[in-house]
């Protein structure tokens, strides 16, 4: 691993568990692509699997976090994925500005970067984070933020670090503060609000775009509608499917492609009815074969007890 020297203002942020780790690869890949003077800290409530590691060796900026928070694996307001936004301030204080994002979202080049585009907005707003508070199905004002989070670290910290602290340390009360909370979203909006006592209607006019393609959308084979694209993205379907298209012919990516398959990045590019090449193919296959030889597997182990 090449690792910068740190100097650098900016980090992309994402904390992971179970099998997301098989994302990392490509999200580290393409922000190095997109973003290549800014970090990526990942943090992950176990180990990362040799084989990840392997992967990403030569990739750059980037730092491996490993076994964080991992005591909290039962935490409630919406579990695992909460940790993200209550990681401590040491290990963010070395950054001017921060993106918390979702590990499966293939961060992309856009007109603005997202750095600026969210310093834009906080000052709109007034406050220390950039972000978005849901609409209800009905119309109404949710009391959800987005998971995609961005925040001046400063300023943010010196807010939430107290109240991080306590939902860490004392048991009792992180207990009583999340048990009505669903998802981490609910949690971070009520973090926020208790902190800087927000608008909400001011937060439901600002934008939230997924600074690239989230392949999450195509998982369980699903299919990327125009809706979506509307809703989450400042990057058109053409855009998109140029990137995606570039870097096909790039030796690195397809070697980490092939290294470690991952089906809902095989089928994001087939999204784009984009030309791909053999070697994709051959591991599509491969891992179709290998997932029905498992399943065999396992049905003999349940017919013979072994």
């Amino acid at each position: 691993m090449t690792k910068s020297n740190f100097s650098l203002r900016n980090a992309f942020v994402v904390y992971v568990f179970g099998t997301y780790e098989k994302y990392i690869p490509s999200f580290i890949y393409f922000i190095n692509k997109n973003y290549p003077d800014d970090d990526i800290l990942v943090f992950s409530q176990g180990q990362i699997g040799s084989n990840i590691k392997k992967i990403i060796r030569n990739l750059n900026n980037y730092q491996i976090y490993e076994n964080i928070l991992l005591e909290h694996k039962d935490i409630l307001g919406g579990g695992p994925r909460v940790l993200r936004y209550l990681l401590p301030r040491d290990y963010l204080k070395d950054y001017e500005y921060v993106y918390v994002g979702d590990v499966d979202i293939l961060i992309l080049k856009e007109n603005e970067s997202l750095f600026d585009f969210h310093k834009s907005q906080m000052e709109k707003i007034n406050l220390p984070f950039s972000n978005k508070v849901r609409f209800l199905p009905n119309g109404g004002i949710s009391e959800r933020l987005t998971g995609l989070h961005f925040f001046e670290v400063a300023p943010y910290y010196d807010k939430v670090e107290d109240l991080i602290f306590r939902l860490l340390n004392d048991k009792v009360f992180s207990e009583e503060y999340l048990k009505k909370l669903e998802r981490d979203e609910h949690t971070l909006y009520r973090l926020a609000m208790d902190c800087f006592n927000f608008d909400p209607l001011l937060l439901t006019k600002t934008e939230r775009p997924w600074h690239g393609f989230h392949i999450g959308v195509v998982r369980g084979g699903k299919k990327l509608t125009e809706k979506q694209l509307k809703e989450n993205s400042s990057i058109s379907f053409d855009e998109i499917k140029c990137q995606l298209g570039d870097v096909l012919h790039e030796k690195e990516f397809v070697e980490i492609f092939n290294s470690t398959f991952c089906i809902e990045l095989y089928w994001s590019f087939k999204q784009f009815d984009l030309n791909l090449p053999f070697s994709f193919h051959l591991s599509f296959l491969l891992y179709g074969l290998n997932k029905k030889y498992k399943k065999v597997i396992n049905k003999l182990k349940n017919i013979f007890n072994f």
